[in-house]
């Protein structure tokens, strides 16, 4: 039977109080706004649908005035893993009005393919000994949020977690056209995510799928290798002629995001040698010709990818992100839909998790908010600020080296470079590195355990994961040990015997000769200056703590 296509009003009327929903998209990307905002308007008017759970593994809400779900009494429940485009929900959470669970956001994509399946729930490692674990909160983020998130239990004689199944009532998902018989193709797309799994999810559950797209196409019109979600799986169509590829950026619609187009790599932009640049650049000297990599927010997607380029090494290295872009001209990828020029071909999810845990990344980059005597990283919130890990926990169990940046203090650290050396001008309000981290998003000991090679990487000091926490094991030069490092942090680390300068290159403002050292040749290429994206100072700075 065909799906019926209705209005965006019809389809917020089939959402019921009580219901479990999930809803497809990143940030702005693949939002299904016009149904989205059509639920809000209903709840607002009517007072219905109350007491939802929102199922959100990858963030939904392109900023202020697009959290159409985050009202007191509309959700009772949410999931989420990533909390800046969402300042609404974070107030909620805060005020004990909903209850609130942070899920890793891979093992949340993962946990749906599993109700597809019709399983039990999802077995895993990713948050054992984490904040995830129930011995250390089971992801619980206030007070009113009672049951553990996960269980330990025993497989073979080891330690893993169960996310339990449930139910799920609505899947709210978007492509770009739908056939006359529901097939969903994603031609305009940037992304694919996980909406054929968000949408079989619903299906096993017994519940609906409300499918939004720019267009209707004649049936059978789709080619069968376009189409992401079969009609099978789809109940109901609502056509947004109006509908943006990036809500966050409406104005904005890049050909050579979606495949349509294969555009020139536009010139490597050269950023302002600041302490983000460094810890990149510092960052960028663990790269390898070959490597196969995932960057995250923060200082990887911002500094390091560009770095990359203005390198030009680019072209060594396969670069992903885990929201299934592979490759590609770097297009900044730090939210926003800053998402790869000319991918040469899209995952979902499910496709690029399998291929990190089974090992198929080198190395990962990512962020880190807090770091303490024990090696443990803190992503998730700051005082009562939330940012989260988003998929950063499920990223670092494959890969055997795990690379952490961040400027050593936040909120206001200026520093000057040049000449090859580094001075503080001025040192941030808020110290990174303290006695003990708010929430462990990563544990040291089992980092160590497994025998994975960690290094902490900022614009001064870098550490190496020991058997007994981080040791200091390179210094800027310019900088002073125990001054403007050791009496930066909350805890005294243990110093190599063998303690290192940092490589004077990061601190000059011509570029490194990264190419020519790796693999013997440069080449010309074509460069502009300009300041960093806005959405860099989303892991930068972490957000002052509400009062």
């Amino acid at each position: 039977m065909a799906p019926r296509v209705i209005t965006a009003e019809e389809a917020a009327g089939l959402v019921k109080s009580g219901d479990t929903v999930t809803v497809g998209g990143i940030v702005g990307t693949m939002l299904p706004e016009k149904v989205l905002a059509a639920l809000e308007a209903r709840f607002l008017t009517e007072g219905a649908p109350r007491d939802l759970t929102w199922y959100d593994p990858s963030p939904t809400g392109a900023g202020p005035g697009y959290e159409h779900l985050s009202h007191e009494g509309m959700l009772k429940r949410v999931y989420e893993s990533w909390f800046p485009p969402l300042p609404e929900l974070i107030a909620l959470i805060q005020q004990d009005k909903v209850e609130a669970y942070f899920i890793p956001l891979a093992t949340g994509h993962l946990l749906l393919r599993e109700i597809a399946a019709g399983s039990r729930g999802l077995l895993s490692r990713v948050g054992l000994h984490t904040m995830v674990d129930p011995r250390l909160g089971g992801g619980r983020l206030n007070n009113v949020t009672v049951e553990p998130l996960t269980e330990v239990v025993n497989v073979l004689g080891e330690e893993r977690l169960l996310y339990p199944a449930f139910p799920i009532h609505v899947a709210i998902i978007r492509g770009s056209t739908a056939d006359e018989a529901g097939n969903i193709a994603l031609e305009e797309e940037p992304l694919t995510l996980g909406i054929f799994y968000q949408a079989m999810a619903a299906k096993r559950s017994g519940g609906t799928v409300i499918a939004q797209v720019k267009r209707l196409a004649q049936r059978g019109s789709l080619h069968p290798r376009q189409v992401v979600v079969p009609g099978m799986l789809v109940d109901y169509i609502v056509v947004d002629p109006q509908q943006k590829q990036n809500e966050t950026f409406p104005d904005r619609y890049i050909l050579s995001q979606d495949g349509a187009v294969r555009v020139p790599e536009p010139p490597a932009v050269v950023y302002p040698l600041t302490a983000d640049k460094i810890a990149g650049r510092r960052a960028a000297l663990e790269l390898r010709p070959g490597m196969s990599l995932n960057v995250g927010a923060g200082i990887p997607g911002a500094a390091l990818v560009p770095i990359t380029r203005e390198e030009d090494i680019q072209d060594l290295l396969t670069i992903s992100v885990e929201h299934g872009c592979v490759a590609g001209a770097p297009g900044g990828v730090s939210g926003g839909g800053g998402w790869p020029l000319n991918p040469p071909f899209m995952l979902s999810y499910q496709e690029l998790f399998d291929y990190y845990n089974g090992g198929g990344i080198d190395a990962c980059f990512l962020a880190f908010g807090e770091l303490d005597r024990e090696g443990n990283v803190n992503l998730l919130r700051f005082g009562g600020a939330f940012i989260g890990p988003g998929g950063s926990m499920d990223i670092s169990q494959g890969p055997k080296k795990v690379v952490f940046c961040a400027t050593f203090t936040a909120r206001g650290l200026q520093v000057r470079a040049g000449d090859g050396k580094l001075a503080i001008a001025q040192e941030g309000q808020s110290q990174r590195l303290v006695e003990r981290v708010q929430d462990i998003c990563f544990s040291g000991r089992d980092m160590h355990r497994r025998g994975k090679e960690v290094l902490y990487v900022t614009e001064r000091a870098v550490f190496k994961l020991g058997p007994s926490g981080p040791v200091l094991v390179e210094v800027a030069p310019g900088i002073d040990v125990e001054r403007e490092v050791l009496g930066q942090m909350g805890f005294r680390s243990a110093i190599a015997p063998d303690l290192k300068t940092m490589d004077q290159r990061l601190f000059r403002a011509d570029g490194m000769a990264l190419r020519r050292e790796l693999i013997g040749e440069s080449r010309d290429r074509p460069t502009v200056r300009g300041e960093p994206p806005g959405w860099a100072a989303v892991m930068r700075e972490p957000p002052k703590p509400s009062s």
